[in-house]
């Protein structure tokens, strides 16, 4: 039985990290995985673009992740691709929205690079029209020992 391909939109329009680092010149950091995101660079930065089980994702005939059958939006895959002109859909998923296609799963991670405080905003959306797919999302905050 084929698995359906949940396909999740991180803010850009997609998921938009704010950090602000409380620091002594109280001096406010932006983090932004739209503006921040990498074609070649895995981890990048504070960021990585991670497997259901936490490994890195290989970077393969498209931006990050794995392609198992089919093409990418018709087959099953695990990946994180920047949405280019050629893939965009007005008003759904607009040029360089981060999508998440994936059949077991796939998280971005962000690493605090110092101890502070954050604020994190965000959107999620199905950035296909008219197609009911199964969206879901977690949001998991871990602090170092």
């Amino acid at each position: 039985m084929k698995t359906t391909n949940k396909i999740i939109n991180l803010l850009g329009a997609v998921l938009s990290l704010l950090v602000l680092p409380v620091a002594s010149n109280a001096a406010t950091q932006v983090y932004d995985l739209k503006a921040d995101w990498s074609d070649t660079e895995n981890p990048n930065g504070v960021w990585s673009y991670r497997s259901h089980d936490g490994n890195l994702l290989p970077n393969d005939a498209f931006p990050w992740g794995y392609l198992y059958s089919g093409d990418l939006y018709n087959g099953e895959a695990d990946a994180l691709i920047r949405t280019t002109a050629a893939s965009a859909v007005p008003g759904y998923r607009e040029v360089g929205d981060i999508s998440a296609l994936t059949t077991f799963g796939v998280k971005v991670r962000w690493t605090a690079p110092a101890n502070g405080s954050i604020s994190i905003s965000g959107a999620i959306w199905n950035p296909i029209p008219d197609n009911l797919l199964l969206m879901q999302w977690t949001l998991c905050i871990m602090e170092a020992l």
